[in-house]
């Protein structure tokens, strides 16, 4: 069968463009690589366009490839349009200009190639926010009225006080928008507004419930609306890149919204004629709120949704019981193709994620993102189970682990073993399949009331489990010992180097005791949580003499709990949040240059000073790396796979936080963390990272590590030396993971879901 020629269209110079290259990923994996011939054309911030491999789609930003790109891939104006005309049908993941204003749809349009979504006056009117509103206002529907366009070159109106939300004219819902509690406040502080582009829009601040509903184009062309989605928050009320890209509890959603279903009707009615008037096709989302008198007011129309792994599109999409794959297929073709439901010959594999340890909301995102990949496997079946915080297991189903955090699907759960509620989501189910044109029969079976299980239930059925879970027994030996003794097989290495790499001082000890030549780990003290302030001081100063030290517990993972600080006050704050029941510590709490830092979620009653080892300084704002030497150390984390005898260290990544400490964003979340793979010449030497890969897979031998692992480091450019930080035996296999990055470095590069086998297959051999 010939097959089809699509391009997925990504990047761009807009403030959004890691969450096109997010959305570029999740349609590359799920696309059926039997029906379609992809080609990945990507658009630098300087306009610059390039065809690139597949393999970069994995990278977490793309800053981690853009300062090599002009070496390579780049298409000059005519062969990048002779590329588009090559193709069947284009799919554009582009939030923001070009593609929400229409200019690519027009380009698209002049050379006669089919594309995915809205048209060219569709994408204009929804992209320019105040047309939006006016052309709403033209169509009877609700407007908060007193909001304008202003330009950075005017001078700003006289304005009636009250809060007002300021943002880009053409952007996207959360970033580059501000906030200001009255007039005196903007008129001060008007000028942030300006940083994405040159036009903004003010309008009243609107306290009303959030939601978002998705409207999909079927064969008839006619609008369909979905179940809308409620979004909630457990602090603010604004829906920041963090609420919506980062599992958080700080943000819930529920999908039916909380109404009854005849005004969950009236809303999906509005919401088509919203569809209609703007003339869109294909699908939409559509940002709404319910104000205090009960109107509805659109905020938002946006022509393409994001297509990251959990998002509106597939979260309302799964409610009907489709995938991730079906539901892109339904947006190109209006129909889905028939499910073989005969027994498969594929081996059924557990997937557990979540537990209740400061990483849980990681744990989600590992877990999603392996049961996405192994929904695509030749070998295995996954079978998403989560671990609550109160230690039951339960199968769920896939509308349920797209959900943003383990708290919001343990109430999920409870409301879905609710048979009047489950039952409601059966029948919502029918009619939207049918006024989708599509046979619900096929998809039924999807939604299932989730149920509990047991681990030696488990170990009756299944000979192995992938573990998705990250810090405290999940990662420690507890769980790995108990799986043991029911004779199951997992991944990751064994009891004992589980329980050693989870404590950072035995870690520290065993390497130290090893004298491995160019390796050693940082200076460090262990002291009491609730010893005495100032003896704990003049011990770090005896000890440890810097300018700065690192605090983080002994026995948890590699994000909660950690911090830098370089004086007394600064120490005593950070007890103060050890001492306290706090689950966050605030953005600069402690000092200016940090974020919202998460807490370990049980008592630490021993913490670990380290040194602080500084490092050089990479600059890659202007698409080239603008290198600073301060020390000769940078930081990297590599990752080591393979049986004891056989470890086998991947090519080192450069971490670069974009603060003096990698926060939980950057080592998790899509689009926010700069990985450099391996670290570029000529700054550092290729006989120093040789000499890192020989030192990595040493360390890896006395720890006894086996199966996979991640080490992170300092390392010298120039020597290869190594100061190690910690070992992760259960590293994040986030959608964006750097091992994954790390394994399409290698010469014979290995993409996601063949290496995901590859550690299943290691686990039933370790």
């Amino acid at each position: 069968m010939k097959k089809t020629k699509l391009a997925i269209v990504t990047g761009w110079p807009s403030a959004e463009r890691g969450i096109a290259l997010n959305s570029a990923r999740s349609l590359y994996d799920h696309l059926d690589k039997e029906r379609f011939d992809i080609t990945i054309l990507y658009i630098n911030p300087h306009y610059e366009r390039f065809s690139i491999p597949s393999k970069q789609i994995y990278s977490n930003t793309p800053l981690d490839f853009d300062y090599y790109l002009k070496q390579q891939w780049w298409l000059p104006g005519q062969e990048w349009r002779q590329l588009i005309q090559q193709q069947d049908i284009v799919f554009p993941t582009i939030p923001g200009p070009f593609w929400e204003d229409g200019q690519l749809q027009q380009i698209l349009e002049d050379l006669k190639v089919r594309y995915v979504g809205s048209g060219v006056a569709g994408c204009a009117n929804t992209s320019d926010k105040m047309r939006c509103q006016e052309i709403l206002a033209e169509n009877n529907f609700v407007t908060l009225g007193n909001s304008l366009m202003h330009k950075k070159w005017e001078v700003l109106p006289q304005l009636n006080e009250g809060k007002r939300v300021v943002k880009p004219l053409h952007g996207g819902s959360s970033i580059g928008v501000h906030i200001f509690e009255n007039v005196q406040d903007l008129e001060k502080n008007i000028a942030q507004c300006f940083d994405q582009e040159d036009e903004v829009l003010i309008e009243p601040f609107c306290t009303g419930k959030e939601f978002t509903i998705l409207v999909l184009e079927n064969d008839q062309k006619e609008a369909v609306a979905l179940l809308p989605t409620q979004i909630e928050f457990a602090h603010d009320t604004f829906f920041d890149y963090r609420k919506k890209y980062l599992s958080t509890t700080d943000t819930i959603y529920s999908t039916p919204a909380h109404w009854d279903p005849e005004v969950i009707q009236q809303i999906r009615v509005q919401a088509q004629k919203v569809f209609y008037a703007f003339g869109l096709r294909d699908f939409a989302r559509l940002d709404w709120r319910v104000l205090s008198d009960g109107r509805i007011w659109f905020s938002d129309i946006n022509p393409i949704s994001g297509m990251e792994q959990n998002s509106f599109l597939f979260q309302q999409t799964s409610l009907l019981g489709w995938t991730h794959r079906q539901t892109i297929e339904y947006v190109m073709d209006k129909k889905l193709a028939s499910y073989d439901t005969s027994v498969s010959k594929k081996e059924a594999i557990p997937v557990v994620f979540g537990w209740n340890t400061a990483e849980r909301q990681v744990s989600v995102l590992s877990g999603t993102n392996v049961l996405m990949k192994l929904q695509n496997s030749q070998k295995y079946t996954p079978l998403p189970i989560i671990l609550t915080t109160d230690n039951v297991l339960y199968y769920i189903p896939l509308s349920l682990w797209l959900l943003h955090s383990v708290e919001e699907i343990e109430t999920k759960i409870a409301l879905w073993q609710d048979p009047n509620y489950f039952a409601q989501l059966l029948a919502y189910q029918e009619s939207l399949c049918e006024h989708l044109h599509v046979d619900v029969e096929m998809w039924a079976w999807t939604l299932f009331v989730p149920y509990a299980t047991s681990r030696e239930e488990m170990a009756k059925k299944y000979s192995f489990v992938f573990l998705g879970l990250h810090g405290g027994d999940g990662e420690d030996g507890t769980i790995q010992a108990l799986l043991d003794s029911l004779g199951m097989k997992y991944n990751g290495p064994w009891v004992e180097a589980s329980r050693i790499c989870a404590n950072k001082v035995d870690t520290k000890k065993i390497i130290d005791q090893a004298e491995i030549p160019h390796v050693r780990t940082a200076r460090y003290i262990i002291v009491d949580t609730y010893g005495d302030e100032s003896k704990i001081r003049d011990e770090i100063v005896a000890r440890i003499p810097s300018h700065a030290w690192i605090l983080k517990p002994i026995d948890d993972g590699c994000s909660a709990g950690i911090f830098k600080f370089s004086n007394y006050e600064q120490f005593q704050k950070v007890l103060w949040y050890y001492r306290s029941d706090e689950l966050y510590v605030p953005a600069k709490a402690i000092h200016p240059d940090h974020g919202i830092i998460s807490m370990p979620t049980h008592k630490v009653d021993q913490l670990l000073i380290e040194e602080f080892v500084e490092t050089d300084v990479a600059d890659l704002n202007n698409l080239n790396i603008q290198r600073k030497v301060v020390s000769g150390y940078i930081e990297v984390t590599v990752s080591i796979i393979g049986l004891k005898d056989h470890i086998h260290a991947l090519n080192p990544s450069q971490t670069i936080a974009a603060e003096e400490v990698l926060s939980v964003e950057e080592k998790f979340m899509w689009w926010t963390g700069v990985n450099l793979t391996p670290p570029p010449q000529p700054y550092v030497s290729v006989e120093a990272i040789e000499q890192v890969k020989q030192s990595i897979e040493k360390v890896s031998h006395v720890l006894w590590l086996a199966c996979y692992s991640r080490i992170d480091a300092f390392m010298h450019t120039q020597t290869g030396d190594l100061i190690i930080i910690e070992v992760n035996t259960l590293p994040g296999m986030t959608a964006s993971t750097v091992f994954f990055q790390q394994w399409l470095q290698e010469d014979e590069m290995i993409y996601p879901l063949p290496l995901i086998e590859k550690i299943i297959e290691l686990g039933k051999q370790s």
